[in-house]
């Protein structure tokens, strides 16, 4: 079961079955504690340099970009289960030492580190009727694994970036993907191979522009003629249109509050074929979803009006 998995008595039969491991923490003995320094811990999520908050702000962000080079995405394999405990802890005591805003919490740095240590420490499952440890990464389904992903990654690319040859033109990130816009005439791979020699555990993927063309969230950005940069919204191609339908017992406002969502996204994102992705979705949730075309119109018809 991956190579997160711990000794365990008939582990020997399970070695070749790739699975994910993900254990529900509710109502074990740490899970409080996890969603407490979670909280705690919560601005140190925001203090990378690659951070973004959403796609909107990426999409601001790209307009700043002139003359790029080749585009790519570096996504990383299987974070969680792969994260090393002991530098993760290393780095968030690092990032503790040297803030200059202290958190919102009388826990002092050690007895942070004791804590967290301990909750991600803790993580067993059963098998049949075996009880297996896991003692490699982060447990997935803990809320202290999303925070202590984003600090070990953090740490990781800032070395990473800082001993590279290739020196990118720009870098964001959103959890384990990665947006890399380089300097022309960089080649990607030589960054790839430097990135996957940063850590044996750690392994990034590469997702090249096709067609001058790649997708980064729910944004498509695209080349154009004169090198500067278009976005609209992306879909995946498994992608059907299925939203919450108006006849199930959602309150109304929910319905209507997925419409004023998606519209909004619509003008935040596309810089191109606004009217296009309208359309689309007046199509999607008045024949797809059984919405009652007034309703659609009237929602998009006052969100389309409204100034940024």
């Amino acid at each position: 079961m991956e190579n997160s998995i711990g000794a365990g008595s008939g582990l020997g039969s399970l070695v070749d079955v790739k699975t994910r491991l993900l254990i529900c923490s509710r109502d074990t003995v740490f899970y409080n504690t996890a969603q407490h320094l979670t909280r705690v811990l919560a601005p140190l999520g925001k203090s990378a340099k690659s951070f973004i908050l959403d796609s909107s702000e990426f999409c601001k962000k790209l307009c700043e970009i002139s003359d790029p080079g080749p585009i790519v995405s570096y996504d990383v394999v299987d974070l969680f289960t792969n994260v090393p405990r002991e530098e993760a802890l290393l780095a968030l005591r690092q990032r503790l030492n040297n803030l200059d805003d202290p958190l919102d919490t009388s826990l002092t740095i050690d007895s942070i580190i004791s804590l967290t240590s301990a909750s991600i420490d803790s993580t067993y499952f059963t098998w049949g009727e075996d009880i297996f440890e896991q003692i490699h990464g982060l447990p997935m389904g803990s809320p202290l694994s999303p925070i202590l992903s984003e600090i070990y990654l953090t740490d990781l690319e800032e070395k990473a970036l800082l001993t590279s040859f290739v020196k990118p033109m720009c870098w964001h990130r959103k959890v384990d993907d990665t947006f890399v816009i380089l300097h022309p005439g960089q080649d990607p791979d030589q960054l790839l191979q430097h990135l996957n020699n940063q850590h044996q555990r750690i392994k990034f993927t590469m997702e090249p522009e096709t067609n001058n063309k790649l997708p980064f969230l729910d944004v498509l950005v695209s080349r154009t003629p004169t090198n500067t940069f278009q976005t609209t919204v992306y879909r995946k191609p498994t992608h059907t249109n299925q939203y919450v339908n108006y006849q199930s017992n959602h309150p109304p406002q929910v319905k209507a509050g997925i419409i004023s969502t998606l519209t909004r996204r619509a003008k935040n994102i596309c810089s191109i074929n606004r009217q296009e992705e309208i359309n689309h979705l007046k199509e999607a949730f008045i024949d797809h979803n059984d919405y009652p075309p007034q309703l659609v119109n009237k929602t998009i018809s006052q969100l389309v009006s409204q100034h940024q």
